[in-house]
């Protein structure tokens, strides 16, 4: 068997986790190796949506104003009854610059993460390559492949997972996956548009459990998807529901069939699972691997991206600046509550879909006044892991707005660093520490940030954020703190006073050199 050289990181799976995943490390300077079982990009659609947070990830990656081109913002999701009337509104609280909902068509999205991933003599790609054992050693981790009559074993320091729900490393490695117990089988029709037709943007949920209950999508350009839940009694015969007279006979309830070409049709069983351990040794879960969820809210992928991105950093500081290997606990810390809450909100929301709960919904429309038929979500916060002492912020997405930085305007996270950001309002952050403490974060790519609402003095070398609007003000004196750290992630970290910036960056210290 031929040894290959020696990677930081080991990828399996060129899905979008896996390709966000190459993305990221790329841009850190990893040597990385990802492994495809498949010859080339699935051409398909499966996933449709993604929120402002999984725009901002990929904002870090370089990659929004591409993505954003074959994207359609979509206001939130409406409970319909099977005459259209709107029984529930709900929204998601957009924080990080971006509308809170996007639609798209997969292969695009796909194909844009792909040619991100080229950008990066440091990542290389094997397809067709089978993965045949995973081991995780003391101080490195060996994947074994098959490729065409060959097959080859690659040593790395860390191996991602992102092989999706049939995970092959999962399986290798037996983690064994708990079942929530929610499971139903959709029919997926993905449909053209042969000429304009005016249709409703947000993404539509009929409460009909008695009759044909379905998930209508407006997406990009001319791309539409209705899904519909099928019967348990007769869900298992494929044949009849993806048959051409079954297809038309349920678009007829929603469309004119005649306008639209079939582009994809599917019956698929979606599950509710998650591993209950994401990490073995130097092997980590991320994506569908680690956790499988209804389609309802369109999390399943924005969760992987969420995954991808958490563990990243922390690999990075790892790799590159001796931090701890103890922080990389922290990942599954805070990531399992996460998703687990992500699937709770998930499945309440398919049971107001699908089942007997609808007529609660019902019974609300009728006697509640309008704006109490209208829910903003508000975003979930991390609660435990790798943070400060502040509890109210900390763990909180650090909101993204728009200000002016050398004198142009653009969202703050295009002016802050890739690691740590210690940004102060009014306040350099670094006039508050001895400068013994300065170089030692910087050694650790933590870097310092002031935002004002004055403009910066063209002779001043201090990296200075104009806020435009005072909405960073407002944030900082409604918090009645003076600095916030930014986790690389984008959360924070901790928020403080003047007063107690050096005993915050001190306990990070002391988390980043744990034995």
């Amino acid at each position: 068997m031929k040894e290959q050289p020696k990677y930081d990181i080991l990828i399996i799976g060129f899905g979008p986790v896996g390709m966000l995943a190459a993305n990221l490390f790329g841009k850190y300077g990893l040597k990385v190796a990802v492994f495809e079982r498949n010859e080339a990009l699935y051409e398909l659609p499966r996933a449709i949506h993604i929120d402002d947070e999984t725009m901002r990830i990929l904002q870090y990656v370089g990659l929004h104003y591409q993505t954003l081109k074959i994207c359609k913002s979509v206001p939130g999701m409406q409970l319909i009854n099977r005459k259209g009337k709107v029984l529930l509104e709900t929204s998601k609280a957009a924080t990080s610059g971006y509308e809170a909902s996007y639609l798209f068509f997969q292969p695009d999205l796909e194909a844009i993460l792909k040619q991100g991933v080229e950008r990066f003599s440091n990542v290389e790609v094997f397809w067709g390559a089978n993965v045949t054992k995973v081991n995780s050693q003391e101080h490195l981790a060996t994947v074994n492949i098959q490729k065409e009559n060959e097959s080859l074993s690659f040593h790395g320091k860390y191996v991602l997972a992102c092989d999706g729900a049939n995970s092959t490393v999962r399986t290798l490695l037996n983690l064994p996956l708990k079942d929530l117990k929610f499971t139903r089988q959709n029919l997926k029709t993905d449909v053209l548009l042969k000429e304009p037709v005016e249709l409703p943007r947000w993404i539509q949920k009929t409460c009909e459990p008695d009759s044909q209950s379905y998930v209508f999508l407006n997406s990009f350009d001319n791309h539409l998807r209705w899904e519909f839940s099928l019967p348990k009694r007769t869900a298992h015969n494929k044949e009849h529901w993806e048959h051409p007279d079954t297809i038309r006979q349920l678009l007829s309830l929603v469309i004119d069939p005649d306008k639209v070409v079939h582009q994809h049709v599917v019956v698929y069983r979606f599950a509710t699972k998650i591993a209950q351990k994401w990490q073995q040794g130097r092997v980590f879960l991320a994506g569908d691997a680690a956790h499988q969820m209804p389609p309802y809210i369109g999390q399943g992928m924005c969760a992987g991206f969420r995954d991808v991105l958490n563990l990243g950093w922390k690999l990075k500081l790892v790799l590159q600046h001796q931090v701890t290997p103890k922080i990389l606990q922290s990942y599954p810390q805070e990531r399992i509550p996460h998703v687990r809450f992500v699937m709770f909100v998930t499945r309440w929301v398919g049971r107001l879909f699908i089942t007997r709960w609808t007529l609660l919904i019902k019974a609300l429309a009728k006697i509640a006044p309008q704006q109490w038929r209208k829910v903003e979500v508000p975003p979930q916060k991390l609660k435990k892991g790798l943070f400060g002492k502040n509890r109210r912020l900390r763990g909180h997405l650090f909101p993204q707005l728009r200000v002016n930085y050398l004198q142009h305007p653009c969202l703050i996270d295009d002016c802050l660093g890739n690691g740590f950001n210690i940004v102060g309002f009014g306040h350099n952050p670094a006039d508050h520490l001895n400068e013994q403490v300065v170089q030692a974060l910087k050694s650790l790519d933590i870097n310092f940030f002031t935002i004002s609402d004055k403009a910066p003095k063209r002779d001043t070398d201090l990296p200075l954020i104009q806020d435009l609007d005072n909405q960073y003000k407002h944030w900082f004196h409604k918090n009645r703190i003076d600095f916030v750290i930014i986790r690389p992630d984008r959360y924070i970290y901790d928020a403080m006073k003047m007063n107690d910036l050096s005993k915050v960056v001190q306990h990070l210290q002391q988390q980043f050199s744990q034995t």
